[in-house]
């Protein structure tokens, strides 16, 4: 039995998806387009366009976890710091954003497509999440121009790749 509900908001720019099947009771993911908006229930704001959370917790686990974790920041509580840095996320390496992202959400059998477009910097990531009865699968496709760094902020470990026009990664919760 696979349950799955999403809600997107192509004012805010963010998709949030609950996912529940026989292996997992809740798993939450947060996909953010924009970057001038909060992300839903937080305080968190400046996200890059394509930053993804995702959060999991499987039948009789007493707590789940993130398994990609939130943003992290420096000097976000301090009334002397002007600029806040964000520290940790999920997607590209590029710091400047001077557009905001825009989102699409595709609804198939078995599959929910997530895609965010920005223009500069120029990125697409698209998000395929595949689901069934007993498992889960995040597959994350990057395209943009160039060589680019993509960072993933792991609950266990800080993972950066690179590559050439394009990447990808999967992962199997």
């Amino acid at each position: 039995m696979t349950d799955i509900e999403y809600i997107a908001s192509k004012k805010k720019g963010e998709v949030l998806v609950n996912l529940r099947n026989d292996a997992f009771e809740q798993v939450k993911i947060v996909f953010h387009a924009n970057s001038t908006n909060q992300v839903a229930n937080s305080l968190h704001f400046g996200l890059k366009p394509g930053h993804l959370f995702i959060y999991a917790k499987r039948w009789g686990e007493r707590q789940g976890r993130w398994l990609l974790r939130d943003a992290g920041y420096l000097n976000y509580f301090r009334a002397d710091k002007q600029i806040v840095h964000l520290t940790h996320y999920n997607t590209l390496a590029k710091q400047k954003l001077f557009s905001r992202g825009h989102l699409r959400v595709e609804n198939k059998s078995g599959e929910l497509h997530l895609v965010s477009r920005s223009i500069l910097p120029i990125h697409e990531r698209r998000i395929v999440l595949q689901y069934d009865d007993h498992s889960i699968t995040v597959e994350v496709r990057d395209a943009y121009i160039g060589r680019c760094k993509v960072y993933w902020n792991f609950y266990d470990k800080r993972e950066t790749t690179t590559g050439w026009f394009r990447q990808r990664k999967t992962i199997t919760l």
